[in-house]
Parts: C-alpha cells; sequence; structure tokens
C-alpha cells in the first residue's frame, strides 16, 4: 500500500502518453481519444493536445489524474465516465479483454459522489425530480419507466426491420432452447 502512495503518478502518466504518440494502434482494435492536459485544466481541443488509446489506457490515464488531482470535480466526473460511461459499457460487450478490477470501479464510483458533494440544483430541476419520484410511487416502480414509444419512433424501427430476417435456428441450437424451456418449468 506505501508504493501506491509514494509512486511518481505524473511520471506513469506522461510515459503512457509518450508511447501512445510514437507508435499506430492497429485497425479494428478499439480506441478512444484523450486530451493530454484535459480541458478543465486549461488544455486545448487541438490535434496536438490529443492522444489515441486503448480502452484500458484510456480509463488508467483518468485514474491517474483523478489520484494526482483528486479535488478537481472535472477530472473526477471524467473517471466515472471512463468507467461507467456508454464507451465503457460498449467496450466491456464488444469482448475486450481487458475490463477494469471491481476495486477501480469503485474507486471511481466514489469519485462521482465526492465530485457532485456540494453541488445544488435549481428549484426547476428538483421541481422535475419530485415530479418523477411522484409519478414513480404512484406506477410503482421503483427504477426509472421507459418513456412510451412514440408512433414516430414506432414507425422508425418498423421500416428499420423491414427486409430483415434472421437465418433459420439450427438443430442443434433448437434443442438448446428445448433444453432451457423444459429446466425453466422444471423449477
Amino acid at each position: 500500500m506505501l508504493n501506491y502512495l509514494i509512486m511518481d503518478w505524473k511520471r506513469v502518466y506522461l510515459e503512457i502518453i509518450d508511447r501512445a504518440r510514437t507508435r499506430v494502434i492497429q485497425k479494428g482494435i478499439y480506441r478512444e481519444t484523450h486530451h493530454i492536459v484535459p480541458i478543465c485544466m486549461g488544455g486545448e481541443n487541438t490535434k496536438e493536445n490529443k492522444v489515441e488509446l486503448t480502452y484500458r489506457e484510456h480509463f488508467i490515464c483518468h485514474r491517474i489524474l483523478h489520484i494526482i488531482f483528486p479535488k478537481n470535480k472535472e477530472l473526477a466526473s471524467a473517471f466515472h465516465i471512463s468507467a461507467y460511461g456508454t464507451n465503457a459499457r460498449k467496450t466491456r460487450k464488444s469482448g475486450v479483454l481487458w475490463c477494469p478490477s471491481s476495486r477501480a470501479l469503485e474507486a471511481a464510483r466514489i469519485a462521482k459522489i465526492h465530485a457532485r458533494t456540494g453541488t445544488h440544483h435549481s428549484e426547476e430541476t428538483k421541481a422535475k425530480m419530485a415530479e418523477t419520484h411522484r409519478l414513480r410511487k404512484e406506477m410503482g416502480t421503483p427504477r426509472k419507466p421507459s418513456p412510451p414509444l412514440t408512433e414516430e419512433t414506432k414507425e422508425k424501427m418498423r421500416q428499420a426491420k423491414l427486409g430483415k430476417s434472421r437465418a433459420p435456428f439450427t438443430e442443434e441450437h433448437k434443442a438448446k432452447l428445448r433444453e432451457a424451456r423444459a429446466n425453466r418449468k422444471s423449477k
């Protein structure tokens, strides 16, 4: 644990960035663009301030930035997003070989809590939240219900499926489905 505290995190961060600047990530490998000097710390949105990283490297860089600057709320939020955001969920679903440890994910969750501490909602936002909570309570749904689909959305979904058909199930797959159904019924 002591090594964790005395480690030169800035040096580690710069080594990852320097390595990424001089290499090309193979085609087909998932990559993310990282701001070397974060925008919230005065970095610019220029090509010179960006580098392509793998998901693992990007997550590690955001974790290191949060360790170096623990009181920076924007960096804490960026760390949380790198762990739980849309890209993080996509990469985990796509079978990426690496994903953050439960300890790292917990650190990201706590970082977000600390980043939100002391922030205040406007009266308008509070009213919207209260109304949503009241509606959920009336509906008996503890979680946020999906909004009803509009006719336009339904039509777009119908159009997207037109002409698409999946291949018929193989006999082996049908047997597995029957077995799974039988197992569910017996429980």
